[in-house]
């Protein structure tokens, strides 16, 4: 069941295999459903994404536009939720945390309306030796957040900076970017947010960083012909009948415990992933991210006295630093933590899985994200949910549309 960039361990998850593979095996039909989208390259399915990564289209696209912004020492990427969460799990993951202080470029994302955080990207932006870049990304058009902020930067950069605008294919946001001369890159209509970083939205701003979309891309399509296998061996379905067995028992919180400081964004990737996607019907599973090894000293304290969480302990077993003396120390330190941690999980049978990556490569970030995508989607058929769409989200969106004057 490994895969060749991952490595799992279901041995202290608190279910006999039997179940475990009993409940995977419900989701044979729903796999089939997914191979034929694939297959069939269906693009009106809300469960298009899984064909982005074999489509060779969108990654020539942001290939061929990403070189004539090489000269740009700053990268702006203005979008919230799926349309930059992706991003930075990847850009942090493969360059590091610390990028924008050890490389030559400098990424910021432009989300939430914080005047402040405002003031400084603005500040940060203008004072950079080269060309700034910025990468409105929008779906609807209508995201109060990256409007504001999209005005506000064009604005007070000007010329400094160029403009390129990401959204759906034939809509009036990438109508109005093409009036203004901006460059614009398309999505499937049918892609949601937060299943599009295989997409446009994903992979230009990438490739401006000078991550490797190609790598990025063929771990994730073999994620899809991994998981979308003979559904017992499926890791996606196994993965997604656990947590919801644990649901089933009560167990509503799923904790990943991410052994990486350079993994933090994709936890949160994966928090955003499941809370829209599974919390509905009046039912959910609360997504939490902790660090390893940060959080034994802040959290480990609450895991090991309650019965309301299923983790998911993830690892990487190579890492960049570790051929200099200091670097084989603290990966030989971490690795005795994250031991003894899931130790004293099972001593006190506290239940979770375990994953193995073998790098925090483009090939393997790539498979991670495809896999977590599938596990999703099958999730949300054992659950009796649509994984698609967030109708809830929309509540307060009415109410501040109204407030600041425009309307329903």
């Amino acid at each position: 069941m490994n895969m060749r960039a991952i490595e799992f361990d279901f041995g202290k998850a608190g279910f006999p295999e039997k179940t475990i593979r009993e409940t995977a095996g419900r989701l044979g039909k729903r796999i089939a459903e997914l191979r034929t989208v694939v297959a069939e390259r269906d693009y009106s399915s809300p469960a298009a994404s899984l064909i982005l990564p074999q489509e060779k289209k969108f990654a020539a696209e942001s290939k061929n536009l990403a070189p004539r912004y090489r000269d740009s020492s700053t990268i702006i990427v203005v979008g919230i939720g799926g349309s930059n969460l992706g991003t930075m799990a990847v850009q942090e993951a493969v360059l590091g945390k610390y990028a924008n202080l050890l490389g030559k470029k400098r990424i910021f994302y432009a989300d939430t309306v914080d005047a402040d955080s405002f003031r400084a990207i603005t500040e940060l932006a203008k004072k950079s030796e080269g060309n700034v870049l910025i990468n409105a990304i929008s779906k609807s058009g209508t995201t109060t957040e990256t409007n504001a902020n999209f005005n506000a930067l064009t604005c007070a950069l000007g010329e400094k900076a160029s403009v390129i605008v990401t959204g759906d294919a034939g809509s009036k946001t990438l109508a109005e970017a093409e009036k203004n001369g901006y460059d614009t890159l398309t999505v499937p209509p049918a892609v949601g947010g937060r299943y599009s970083v295989f997409s446009n939205v994903g992979l230009f701003p990438l490739a401006a960083m000078g991550v490797n979309i190609s790598a990025l891309l063929e771990g994730a399509t073999d994620a899809v012909d991994g998981c979308l296998e003979e559904s017992t061996e499926s890791p996606a379905a196994v993965i997604a009948a656990l947590v919801y067995l644990h649901w089933k028992k009560g167990i509503r919180i799923h904790n990943q415990f991410l052994f990486s400081n350079d993994l933090e964004s994709t936890g949160k990737w994966y928090r955003q992933l499941m809370a829209e996607s599974i919390g509905k019907k009046g039912n959910g599973v609360t997504p939490t991210v902790s660090i390893g090894t940060t959080d034994l000293h802040s959290m480990a304290q609450l895991y090991f006295n309650t019965k309301s969480i299923f983790h998911r302990m993830v690892r990487v077993k190579k890492w960049k630093n570790a051929n200099t003396p200091e670097g084989r120390k603290l990966k030989t330190i971490m690795g005795i933590l994250a031991d003894s941690a899931e130790e004293a999980f099972a001593n006190r049978r506290k239940p979770f899985i375990k994953l193995a990556l073998k790098d925090k490569s483009e090939y393997a970030i790539g498979q991670l994200l495809q896999l977590e995508m599938i596990e999703m989607m099958l999730l949300a058929k054992l659950m009796g949910v649509n994984p698609f769409g967030q109708p809830d989200v929309e509540r307060y969106k009415k109410i501040a549309r109204k407030k600041l004057g425009g309307g329903n």
